[in-house]
């Protein structure tokens, strides 16, 4: 095998082959090296210093304008509204509940389909009943059903409200 390894790389036309494969290589690792160089030459200028801390500064104020719930006028009123949310749920929270169960819940919510919402069958805070944040009053919903449905809980001999 070794011999006609030889052999093979004696002949004249693999010999030009070779010299061209490996003057291309150099040339390609030349430049590699001259832009490496260059990079960390001008990545030490103040122009590139500048430039970025611009664009890092400028970028995540652009994104945090494109989000909603992060414009003032809108993010204190979000910010109670969800506070007030997890307030109640935690209130909600029987004393007897384990932690295996605390798991299954988060596996309830972690294992939602894809455009259902979790919905607790009698509301944590209605205006006649009020149910508790156990696996057992959860259930999945459409976002359209369950805005629908808000706090209320169907009371037999009651009218709807």
């Amino acid at each position: 095998m070794r011999n006609y390894m030889r052999e093979y790389s004696q002949r004249p036309e693999v010999k030009v082959k070779e010299k061209s494969r490996r003057a291309n290589y150099r040339s390609q690792s030349d430049v590699k090296i001259a832009r490496k160089v260059y990079l960390k030459m001008y990545r030490q200028t103040d122009k590139f210093k500048t430039r970025t801390r611009f664009y890092y500064h400028n970028s995540g104020q652009k994104e945090k304008q494109r989000n909603y719930r992060s414009r003032p006028e809108v993010r204190s009123r979000y910010n109670s509204i969800s506070s007030v949310a997890q307030g109640k749920r935690r209130l909600r929270v029987p004393m007897w509940q384990t932690a295996d169960e605390k798991k299954q819940i988060q596996l309830f919510y972690q294992f939602c389909p894809i455009g259902m919402a979790v919905d607790h069958i009698v509301p944590l805070c209605g205006k006649m009943v009020s149910g508790l944040h156990v696996l057992s009053n959860l259930q999945y919903l459409t976002p359209e059903e369950n805005s629908r449905k808000r706090n209320h809980y169907p009371v037999s001999g009651r009218p709807k409200e």
